[in-house]
């Protein structure tokens, strides 16, 4: 079915574009399965999944974007999105759970949400010391922090744990925002990366969170010895695959 879409429908219709969008980020969603140089079978729940995503800004409630022409049977107005009525009933009562809040990107939020059992509501506590991997910064309990995303949330929108590490708010907020760091900031962060996730691991609660998360998105690593170094690499080699497939912005 998917290969007959691919190959022979015509390129203008957005359910196509949608499919080979899915395609690629389900490939960006589990980056380490590449490596495995075999074929790799892609569930369809994953694609729909992606699909939730990509047509949430068409069901907005108060402003819904309409598909072309809309065609009329026996008097009724026909549904160019087959699914229309479906995701605009989950965007509603994701509005009633948010408190009436909208961002065209919380369609990814909701699908990482559906991917984990829990919900995320474990984050690092300063017990112990961190330090921040983009200027060094010394943080500890009572110094002021951001809870910064390693991949922006512009980019890839999840708040599992391993994207989120305690770093220096004033560069986090006017230098780093929404880019990357190069190969060489990634290499230089690499030990405090490391430091960070270690230090998750002196919370029963934060190291089962973060097991959790590298479990959905990183398929080779597994908790046992070198574990804060193994997810430090996954992540790092992530940041490069985001970075340069999609070519985007770095500091």
């Amino acid at each position: 079915m998917i290969s007959t879409i691919l190959k022979h429908d015509t390129k203008v219709t957005s359910y196509k574009i949608a499919l080979l969008r899915a395609i690629n980020d389900v490939v960006l969603t589990y980056p380490d399965l590449r490596s495995y140089q075999s074929d790799v079978a892609v569930p369809l729940k994953l694609l729909a999944e992606f699909w939730i995503a990509y047509y949430w800004p068409f069901v907005d409630i108060d402003q819904p974007i309409q598909q072309g022409q809309r065609a009329q049977r026996q008097g009724q107005i026909i549904n160019n999105v087959a699914f229309r009525p479906a995701l605009t009933k989950l965007r509603r009562q994701w509005e009633q759970v948010i408190g009436g809040l909208k961002n065209p990107a919380d369609g990814f939020f909701l699908i990482n949400e559906l991917r984990s059992p829990r919900k995320h509501q474990c984050y690092p506590q300063l017990g112990t010391a961190f330090t921040c991997p983009w200027t060094e910064k010394r943080i500890a309990q009572g110094i002021d922090y951001n809870l910064d995303h390693i991949l922006p949330i512009a980019v890839y929108p999840t708040n599992e744990l391993w994207n989120l590490v305690p770093s220096d708010p004033d560069f986090n907020s006017h230098r780093k925002r929404d880019r990357l760091p190069t190969a060489e900031r990634l290499v230089t962060a690499f030990p405090w990366l490391e430091l960070a996730y270690s230090n998750y691991g002196d919370s029963i609660s934060s190291i089962e969170v973060l097991q959790e998360d590298i479990s959905l998105r990183f398929a080779r690593v597994r908790p046992g010895e070198s574990f804060a170094t193994k997810v430090a690499i996954a992540v790092i080699d992530l940041v490069e695959v985001v970075a340069k497939s999609r070519n985007l912005a770095r500091f």
